[in-house]
């Protein structure tokens, strides 16, 4: 079978060490979905199930965004049913659209596929930085409900203020890495277990990528 470029979003890698609920303020521009990357808006939400929460931004993408909370585990409706994704646009009951279940620890490991969009990520950019990247409105897998969010592989440098510390491909992507021709159209992207760099819930160190001479 031939390879493609899948993407799934962010998926804890090891074991989820904290999550929290957050709201989604009604009528948000982009929409939410499991494995989606979210940042804070940094105001409180009333939800009628559980009193008020902290919103998360919900008027552009999080691409190159500070204050990453983490990735979705889980969403729910205004009511706290649960769904596969929020909409852009949804009104949910006016107040709020409704509610994501994000682990929000900053030392989460996880793993995200790169896009490949130019280029791979290559051995020579370990411990690295990179940005996350989305499509337009964040908008994910409507059937299955999973984000397509990835790792933008074009911004991998050691630049401080980017959103994730790369720590190297996952085990089982060993040889995908190590292809002398990787990123071509018919190539499946690495995935990388990273780490936030950019995190709202402190400390967030923002340290350049890569190891000092």
């Amino acid at each position: 079978m031939a390879n493609t470029d899948w993407h799934g979003g962010f998926t804890p890698y090891e074991k989820v060490l904290r999550c929290h609920y957050y709201a989604v303020n009604t009528a948000p521009v982009i929409g939410f979905y499991h494995g989606d990357m979210v940042g804070t808006e940094e105001v409180f939400l009333l939800s009628k199930s559980m009193g008020y929460l902290q919103g998360v931004n919900e008027d552009e993408v999080i691409d190159g965004l500070d204050n990453v909370l983490g990735a979705v585990l889980a969403i729910f409706d205004e009511n706290m049913d649960p769904v596969k994704y929020i909409a852009a646009t949804d009104a949910g009951n006016s107040t709020i659209a409704g509610h994501l279940l994000v682990a929000d620890d900053p030392m989460q490991f996880w793993v995200a596929r790169e896009d490949f969009g130019g280029n791979a990520i290559t051995a020579a950019e370990g411990g690295n930085n990179a940005n996350i990247v989305s499509v337009a409105l964040s908008a994910g897998h409507a059937g299955t409900g999973r984000s397509t969010q990835m790792i933008d592989s074009d911004s991998a440098s050691t630049t401080a203020a980017l959103q994730l510390k790369l720590y190297g491909p996952h085990p089982n992507d060993v040889n995908l890495f190590d292809d002398d021709t990787p990123g071509t159209s018919l190539d499946e992207g690495t995935r990388f277990i990273c780490q936030v760099n950019e995190a709202y819930w402190g400390p967030s160190s923002n340290i350049a990528g890569g190891i000092s001479a």
